[in-house]
């Protein structure tokens, strides 16, 4: 599997080690949305939010302030038009590992209640069809893999995403 890295993705070091490390080959290149693809399988893309290994102070700026989050709809808006099934949104968080968990999270960086957050990204996830995962700051290479090898998506009963097969 070769990944395509966004141009514009900045602070992603550690990512390009863990690729190197487990013979992932990668290049850099601007791709219309998200941060991360499989230039073979555009159905699926990543957008990492992973700033100062705080995923969901960054998603704040993106949902919470007028001009990025417009700009960030305008993206999910794009990624659609092109064909991408899959605009998954992977969260650094050391702390929170699902959706439901966000109200626990502690904001040093603004005035947006977790609460207020986490029924912001449900409403998102509801009105735009992204996917929220979370993942250890340290794990986000391996879980841009694992989310990017994924053969074969399904829709579960209760409307989420789910992965029927996956390859490494």
């Amino acid at each position: 599997m070769v990944i395509q890295i966004d141009s514009r993705e900045s602070n992603n070091s550690k990512i390009k080690e863990y690729f190197i490390k487990n013979n992932i080959e990668y290049f850099v290149s601007k791709l219309p949305c998200g941060d991360y693809a499989n230039p073979q399988n555009m159905k699926i893309v990543i957008e990492l939010k992973h700033s100062h290994n705080d995923g969901l102070g960054e998603l704040v700026t993106n949902l919470c302030r007028s001009v990025n989050h417009q700009r960030f709809v305008n993206e999910i808006n794009l990624s659609k038009k092109i064909g991408v099934e899959h605009f998954i949104i992977l969260i650094a968080s050391k702390d929170i590992t699902s959706l439901d968990e966000v109200h626990l999270w502690k904001n040093k960086y603004g005035k947006v209640k977790p609460f207020v957050l986490e029924k912001i990204m449900k409403s998102f996830k509801e009105k735009y069809s992204v996917e929220f995962v979370f993942c250890k700051p340290d794990e986000c290479g391996k879980k841009i893999i694992e989310l990017l090898g994924v053969r074969e998506w399904k829709k579960k009963k209760d409307g989420v995403m789910g992965v029927a097969k996956q390859k490494y």
